[in-house]
């Protein structure tokens, strides 16, 4: 039959592609559950969200994880994700691990479904291929670490896509964009202007087509089935955000909120337009950018420049993909996501201008989605508008294929996640902080020789705070009151 590539029709193929991408994460799950789940001894960052974990657990916090400039990032939603698993597994750390892999794996396969509702017949398979490319261009230390700011990559990932879907007029996915948009910005704060810009974005087509559908005299029905995506939305931001209000409206001085919004209105932007230029095309080239970062481009000074050339020519594309698309009057939802993502890059470069203090590389990472999204509306709409895509060779041979390459990369990202680095005692998946572990024994015992009931740790210098964390949870978890 000479038509698109139908995931319909052939399921077991696009399937076949979806559980491929999943490989590296359902190994880890494995792995760790076969190990028995370990307990580590963390330190630095991993220490202080075991710690906060703990603290939202016994109710003692409603706050997002720690922020190096003076406040917690909005809410605990990330610490109610955590919990289940981390107290099923008697309070393990790499409990953390096994998260992680299946928050991924959720928005992965929520993206995956959404696709194939919403999307052009090859879009799905399209999607698999450049994931798995993408998680091998980011290697395991981003997309299985808990840090907050990677965490939201493939949450972020979701939260652009159901927007898109309810601004082509798949409504009933506004639910899943506001959960995994909250999720997103309680998590990290960083990502407030994008997922704002793309919740705007949305929120005008959709009274947009309401407007014209009770114009145009459609039934009821219609009306009432928008209704009751806005409210079950409504409820689930009610939910999650319910918790940031109460530790707002409980604390007297001025909850984590307030303290939020004074550091924005006191801290002014420290960044050029010239360095947030140079920042934007690397944060937006992240996916492009890993997979170039060889020896040969960073000595000869050009990897810049060549990320440029990419992002431009990306963007370029988009623009040319999304006219093309209007004109053949093909304004479906690979023309959304298209007009989505060249207003993510533009809010992407609004949101750097407006940094304060040190914009550490790590701030920016999950701007890398936008190339992954970006090349997925690409080959889409190259696919939708080409006679080429057509043929019945590409159904018999393109989705094998595109099978075999991705269970080709997912296999390579199964086995880096057990690369060890050369050199290092550590193990990739299962590492403890040693000065954490040679000095936690010896304060304990220290410690509960003496009769105080408090203490207070305080580092002798600031590079030694990942060790004071560390310490501080490891007492903590032990149930001495330490700060």
């Amino acid at each position: 039959m000479k038509n698109f590539i139908s995931l319909r029709s052939s399921g077991r193929n696009g399937w076949l592609v979806f559980a491929a991408l999943l490989l590296p994460f359902a190994a880890v799950i494995i792995f760790c559950i076969v190990s028995g789940v370990p307990d580590l001894a963390l330190g630095g960052d991993g220490a202080l969200l075991e710690f906060s974990e703990r603290s939202t657990a016994e109710g003692g916090s409603f706050t997002g994880p720690y922020s190096k400039y003076g406040f917690h990032h909005p809410g605990p939603v990330y610490f109610f994700v955590r919990i289940p698993l981390y107290y099923l597994f008697g309070r393990s750390a790499s409990a953390s691990y096994i998260t992680v892999s299946l928050i991924c794996m959720l928005c992965l396969a929520s993206v995956f479904l959404l696709l194939r509702k919403c999307g052009n017949r090859l879009m799905p398979v399209i999607f698999c291929l450049l994931a798995a490319i993408f998680l091998w261009s980011l290697k395991p230390v981003i997309w299985l670490s808990d840090w907050n700011p990677f965490v939201i990559i493939f949450p972020l990932l979701l939260t652009f896509v159901s927007f898109t879907a309810v601004a082509a007029g798949f409504h009933v996915f506004l639910p899943v964009a506001v959960a995994a948009g909250s999720f997103s910005v309680q998590t990290h704060i960083g990502c407030l202007p994008s997922v704002a810009a793309a919740a705007v974005f949305a929120g005008v087509f959709l009274v947009i087509r309401f407007k014209r559908r009770s114009n145009g005299g459609v039934p009821s029905l219609t009306g009432s089935s928008i209704a009751r995506s806005i409210s079950i939305a409504s409820i689930t931001a009610v939910i999650l955000w319910a918790p940031v209000l109460l530790h707002e409206l409980t604390s007297g001085s001025g909850g984590n909120l307030s303290g939020i919004l004074r550091f924005f209105r006191e801290a002014s932007p420290g960044l050029s337009l010239k360095r947030s230029f140079f920042i934007w095309v690397d944060a937006v080239s992240g996916m492009e950018g890993n997979l170039l970062s060889g020896e040969y481009l960073r000595s000869a000074g050009i990897l810049f420049h060549v990320k440029g050339i990419i992002v431009f020519l990306r963007v370029a594309l988009l623009f040319v993909c999304c006219t093309f698309l209007y004109r053949r009057n093909r304004t479906g939802f690979t023309f959304f996501t298209g007009c989505m993502l060249l207003l993510l890059h533009l809010t992407a470069f609004l949101s750097i201008s407006q940094v304060r203090g040190e914009p550490h590389t790590y701030l920016f990472l999950w701007f890398s989605v936008l190339g992954l999204l970006s090349w997925t509306v690409i080959f889409s709409s190259i696919a939708e508008l080409s006679v080429l895509f057509r043929s019945d060779r590409v159904s018999r041979w393109g989705i094998p294929a595109c099978t075999v390459i991705v269970l080709v990369f997912s296999i390579l990202n199964t086995a880096s996640i057990w690369n060890k680095p050369p050199g290092s005692p550590y193990d990739p998946l299962f590492y403890h902080d040693g000065q954490v572990m040679a000095l936690g024994d010896s304060l304990s015992h220290y410690i509960s020789m003496q009769d105080e009931n408090g203490w207070v740790i305080i580092p002798a210098e600031h590079d030694l705070w990942p060790v004071m964390a560390g310490l501080l949870n490891s007492l903590d978890k032990e149930g001495r009151h330490v700060s």
